[in-house]
């Protein structure tokens, strides 16, 4: 059992026990390996009780792994499928281990008579996939190909003031149209593309869209007002200040003293702020048109919710925050971005919110299938102030953090 333990510990990312390998039967582990192939890989262990993780091994002959390298060919399409079959001999028993790799094409499908069916991980299960997990599969093959397709609109009839605006006054340089806006992408064959609807003045993209709301205290149980609820979609720019004047209003601001003088105190860095806005806004999974980026304020803490989790079903929660690999689930969209400045070096947005805070308010990120979390705690929460000076008040606006 001990080497067991330890090749369990040494996995990496996703594994799955199965008490042993149905031939006859083989869609109940199959769909295991088209879940791993469509994600980011994992390990199968046949001949250990997944209910206790006990080992039981399996009755052994060397014709099983070409049994099942048969049935891998036969039912997982397409037939490029990269894995590895052994069989490990521990404390006598003989276990079957197959790791599966992430597979590079679009999607890896369980055939048999009747279906034929994309699988991938959710909760620890193999289960088919849904419209917007299939969409995500495709972005892995040509992951610019969404961003680039015809909006069915000409892009001569949409305005794009707002975005020229913005970039004139972030770079320094004027929009050229006769090349600048095929050149990003934003057109297409006289057509206006899905990347193009995001800057469109016209607010073209309804998916396209962000709630903020705030509550008095540290859970969503307390009564909101009116006037705490906002509500904007469309053009991204105009999200990203939507999103900032949000932020500005709920950002606490504290006043202590040290050795007799004045100092004020800012719960959250601005860099902190604006790149998780900005991870939300570029980073979201745009084919899933029934949610939007949310953003929550309350007394302990900001909660940035965006739709999709991280490229092809990687857990943040098993990457170290300085490890974390560049996918990019809109590479287009995220170009342009850096271009104005709003972004900065690729993949370094999740380290500079990291960076941005303090041992006592580190920043807590966690993935799903279904979105991506970023919390960031409020300073005057998450530290003793007496420690600091003397506290003498604390209050909410705008402060000088966000001044220009």
């Amino acid at each position: 059992m001990e080497r067991l333990n330890q090749l369990l510990k040494s996995e990496r990312g996703e594994y799955e026990l199965i008490k042993s390998i149905d031939i006859d039967t083989p869609i109940h582990w199959l769909k295991t390996v088209s879940a791993f192939a469509n994600g980011t890989g994992g390990s199968i262990y046949f001949g250990v009780d997944d209910e206790h993780s006990k080992l039981t091994g399996i009755e052994y002959q060397s014709s099983i792994i070409n049994l099942m390298r048969d049935l891998i060919s036969t039912h997982i399409k397409p037939a490029f499928l990269s894995y590895d079959i052994e069989p490990i001999n521990i404390d006598g028993a003989v276990i079957v281990l197959l790791k599966i790799y992430s597979g590079m094409d679009t999607q890896y499908l369980y055939y048999d008579d009747k279906t034929q069916t994309p699988f991938y991980r959710l909760r620890g299960c193999s289960t088919p996939v849904t419209k917007n997990v299939l969409n995500e599969l495709k972005l892995k093959w040509d992951p610019k190909s969404h961003e680039t397709q015809s909006f069915g609109i000409k892009f001569s009839d949409c305005n794009f003031k707002l975005f020229e605006s913005t970039y004139k006054d972030r770079t320094g340089i004027d929009i050229d149209p006769e090349k600048d806006y095929e050149l990003f992408g934003m057109s297409r064959d006289g057509d206006i593309t899905f990347l193009g609807a995001l800057f469109a003045d016209d607010d073209l993209v309804k998916q396209s869209r962000i709630i903020c709301k705030r509550y008095s205290g540290n859970n969503n149980t307390y009564t909101l007002s009116t006037q705490e609820k906002y509500k904007c979609e469309g053009n991204i720019i105009k999200l990203f200040k939507a999103g900032m004047y949000f932020l500005k209003i709920y950002t606490t601001v504290c006043n202590y003293i040290v050795n007799d003088k004045d100092v004020k105190f800012f719960d959250f860095e601005r860099v902190a702020l604006e790149e998780s806005l900005v991870n939300a806004l570029v980073h979201r999974d745009y084919s899933n048109v029934e949610n939007e980026i949310r953003i929550y304020s309350y007394y302990n803490r900001f909660e940035f919710i965006s739709p999709g989790g991280m490229v092809a079903g990687k857990s943040i929660k098993t990457t170290p925050i300085n490890s974390i690999e560049s996918a990019r689930r809109n590479p287009l969209l995220c170009d342009l971005m850096t271009r104005m400045g709003f972004m900065k070096n690729r993949g370094s947005g999740l380290l500079e919110i990291h960076n941005a805070s303090t041992d006592e308010n580190r920043p807590i990120f966690n993935s799903t299938r279904q979105e991506f979390i970023v919390k960031l705690k409020a300073l005057h929460y998450y530290v003793d102030l007496h420690r600091r000076g003397h506290c003498c008040s604390i209050s909410t606006g705008r402060s000088n953090i966000f001044d220009d």
